[in-house]
């Protein structure tokens, strides 16, 4: 007996009595296979948004957090940019940096950055579901990721960094972005579901 075709008659095993399902409650009549309408789907053009959105957030998360490391850990490069890249073609493998606090304060914002971005969907997925509605809280996550992004770029700047005036920017940006992760990761994966 072969699966793809039989050979004495040339039926496709889906037509061949031997390889048919078995009965089940509510399982179609031939009748309604032949005369129940079928109708596609289509995906509505949120869903595709959300998903846009949702490849942002990843990207934003996964792009944000090996930066937070060289940012926060090494100080400004001498004869560098003054952005934190260090100096051109001198032959002197500097490394990228801007704040100056150190490794261990390097790895405890890395951590606590991440720890909130995994543990504020508990306390953001209560609030949807109870006070807010999802979709809502979705958007707000957006809108504060897209405050947090536009602070992080504004503590960059030349003058901040020269100053000393960064941190406070950067760290507000940086948890700002933990919290719309917070807002956001918990119910986007249903919401897309849903649809």
């Amino acid at each position: 007996m072969t699966r793809s075709c039989d050979i004495e008659d040339g039926t496709a095993p889906s037509l061949d009595p031997r390889f048919e399902e078995p009965e089940y409650e509510g399982k179609p009549t031939d009748e309604e296979l032949a005369t129940l309408r079928r109708i596609p789907g289509s995906v509505p053009v949120v869903a595709y948004l959300i998903c846009v959105v949702e490849f942002c957030e990843r990207a934003s998360y996964y792009g944000v957090q090996p930066l937070i490391s060289n940012f926060v850990n090494r100080p400004l490069p001498d004869g560098g940019n003054g952005w934190g890249a260090p100096p051109h073609g001198n032959g002197d493998q500097q490394t990228p940096g801007a704040l100056g606090m150190g490794t261990t304060k390097a790895n405890a914002v890395t951590q606590s950055f991440s720890m909130l971005a995994y543990a504020l969907p508990l306390l953001f997925g209560w609030l949807s579901d109870a006070k807010t509605g999802r979709f809502k809280l979705i958007c707000w996550g957006v809108l504060v990721f897209g405050v947090a992004h536009a602070l992080m770029v504004a503590a960059g700047a030349k003058n901040l960094l020269a100053n000393g005036m960064a941190k406070v920017p950067y760290f507000i940006s940086l948890y700002m972005l933990s919290i719309g992760a917070g807002k956001f990761k918990h119910s986007i994966s249903l919401r897309v579901l849903y649809m």
